[in-house]
């Protein structure tokens, strides 16, 4: 494996799981790096301040893009239906991908009640991660469910749901194209895990145990939790729900229908932001100590 190379009779298959295996690797120096820097005692007491921060998180970034220069295309990111693998592990791979680039966005976003001098820019650069991250789920079929997943997988799910609604409270009323639109890829997240949930896929489960305890802490000061909550809540007894082809779920409301209500559930917020800074810092420690 160090000399990459495989010999004349390695299966597809088996190569691709010892590179997911390998690109786990790879990821634990960078969640290193992040977690050194950016969420321990030390840095707790004293974080890191600008200059040294931006370049920092620039530096970490270009780890993260090396990583994708380095990978595979059957590994890269978005899933195709043609030409991306589907051996053990390589889902997983992804998904820790994804949460580290969560991470990272989550850190440039800053504690709540910094200013950012492109505030705008940053809210968009977190929007497009968020969605990277729920069009992945939704890719998923149940060959990928059944699959390996480690058991963190699910942590950088709710980092994900964390960060939207972070997104969308920070919006507010200043930006409400993206205040919008978070809500619809919350509503797009929510309704792929309950998907899961139903299809009993682990990941999901756990996913879905977890995000119901942070929205239920957040509905009684963010009208979006609650509506999320109706999301994933079961269904009263006698009262089934059916996944159509898609994913999505019969009876749930459209973005559509979203949208006609999302425009003012976002007063001023900062206890909230502060809240949701605090929920994924709890999310990221599990993660580190289930790792």
């Amino acid at each position: 494996m160090w000399d990459a190379d495989w010999g004349n009779d390695t299966p597809d298959e088996p190569r691709q799981s010892m590179l997911s295996f390998i690109g786990m690797a790879k990821l634990t120096l960078i969640l290193e790096r992040i977690t050194s820097s950016f969420h321990t005692l030390q840095a707790a007491v004293s974080p890191p301040r600008d200059p040294y921060r931006s370049v920092l998180l620039e530096s970490i970034a270009n780890d993260l893009d090396s990583f994708q220069d380095w990978l595979d295309p059957q590994l890269s990111l978005p899933v195709k239906q043609k030409g991306s693998s589907r051996a053990h592990g390589v889902r997983s791979m992804q998904v820790c991908h994804l949460g580290l680039k969560i991470a990272l966005i989550r850190l440039t976003l800053g504690e709540p009640g910094e200013t950012s001098h492109d505030i705008e820019g940053t809210l968009k650069s977190a929007l497009k991660i968020g969605k990277e991250l729920v069009e992945f789920l939704e890719s998923l079929d149940a060959g990928d469910q059944q699959s390996f997943w480690f058991p963190y997988s699910a942590f950088n799910i709710l980092n994900g749901a964390a960060l939207l609604l972070r997104i969308a409270v920070k919006a507010n009323t200043t930006h409400p194209i993206i205040n919008l639109e978070s809500g619809d890829v919350l509503i797009r997240l929510v309704t792929v895990i309950k998907a899961g949930y139903l299809n009993s896929w682990p990941t999901a489960i756990t996913a879905k145990t977890h995000l119901e305890l942070l929205l239920r802490s957040l509905e009684n000061d963010l009208p979006l939790a609650q509506s999320l909550l109706g999301i994933l809540s079961d269904p009263p007894a006698g009262q089934g729900e059916m996944i159509n082809p898609g994913g999505t779920i019969s009876g749930m409301a459209t973005s559509a229908e979203w949208s006609l209500d999302i425009n003012n559930l976002f007063a001023p917020m900062t206890d909230v932001d502060q809240q949701l800074w605090s929920s994924l810092g709890w999310l990221w420690d599990t993660q580190s100590l289930q790792s």
